[in-house]
């Protein structure tokens, strides 16, 4: 399954933010979410987190699986998705 999502994520990387990522990339992308190095983080369910971080200068919006410790894929960014996840962190 891990394979499929580290595939999946690639190919959204390419769509959605014009940037081809090697297995080192995602490997970077995930130490950082793990280290809670990113801009935010929302909790989604139990298993997923929805993140916004910066990588080499690009801002990602990145779906994380805790229960499998890998990205399940890029999200296409929309501007006012930070606002929104601010706010949902300052009502919790």
């Amino acid at each position: 399954m891990r394979k499929y999502y580290k595939r999946h994520s690639k190919i959204r990387a390419i769509e959605r933010y014009n940037v081809k990522l090697s297995n080192a990339d995602i490997k970077e992308i995930k130490n950082i979410i793990k280290k809670n190095k990113t801009i935010l983080s929302e909790k989604k369910s139990n298993s997923r987190s929805r993140c916004i971080l910066e990588y080499e200068g690009k801002i990602y919006i990145v779906i994380y699986s805790r229960k499998l410790k890998c990205i399940v894929t890029f999200l296409p960014f929309k501007g006012n998705i930070i606002n929104r996840m601010r706010i949902n962190q300052e009502n919790n």
